[in-house]
């Protein structure tokens, strides 16, 4: 599988995509090391590259200071929770398969979450410039929900009529678990460098 092919056809023709994504037999573990690990990755350098190089300016023009060392280990801590957040989320949708009426399959489960996934992944390149960043991780974020819409009847086996609330339940669980991602890494980064309610700090 070339992870750049790949990623082209899910965010261009993803319908006829997904056809193809039911019908590979690969497991959880090579698929992170081959598409989940290189496209978070990079969308957690570029997240990188705009904090410590853009953002840290316009901050420390308002007294608060970051050092690189703080960005770099919030980079850090946010990717590999990201990686695993994959796997708790797939984790969630296979969990819900009977409730919507669907198969359990960890390997299906892990196979849409990660390739819904793509456009969320892709838009967070955007986030080397903080201002486009923002933008693409609403429309990254709106159109992987498209493309679990999309996948979720092919992986899953779900019923029509338990398409809908199966996405809207499983983007639900995905955004409280991203949000947790966040607080985690403010908290802890916040924590190893000493800063203080005000903001201030290395």
């Amino acid at each position: 599988m070339n992870l750049v092919e790949r990623a082209t056809r899910m965010l261009t023709t993803p319908a006829t995509e997904w056809d193809v994504v039911a019908a590979e037999n690969i497991d959880p573990q090579p698929l992170t090391m081959s598409y989940v690990v290189p496209l978070t990755l990079l969308s957690q350098l570029a997240a990188f590259i705009g904090s410590a190089f853009v953002s840290a300016m316009f901050m420390a023009a308002f007294g608060m200071h970051r050092s690189l060392p703080y960005w770099l280990v919030s980079a850090v801590l946010a990717w590999v929770l990201t990686v695993v957040a994959v796997y708790i989320n797939a984790w969630v949708v296979n969990a819900l398969a009977p409730t919507f009426g669907s198969k359990q399959d960890f390997r299906s489960a892990f196979k849409l979450v990660v390739f819904a996934c793509t456009a969320a992944w892709v838009g967070g390149i955007l986030a080397v410039i903080p201002v486009l960043g923002m933008l693409g991780a609403i429309a990254g974020g709106l159109y992987s929900i498209y493309l679990f819409y999309l996948g979720v009847p092919r992986l899953m086996a779900t019923p029509p009529d338990k398409v809908v609330p199966y996405m809207l339940v499983s983007a639900l669980v995905l955004i409280v678990v991203t949000m947790l991602i966040g607080l985690v890494v403010g908290g802890v980064t916040a924590a190893m460098f000493g800063l203080s309610a005000t903001g201030m700090g290395s």
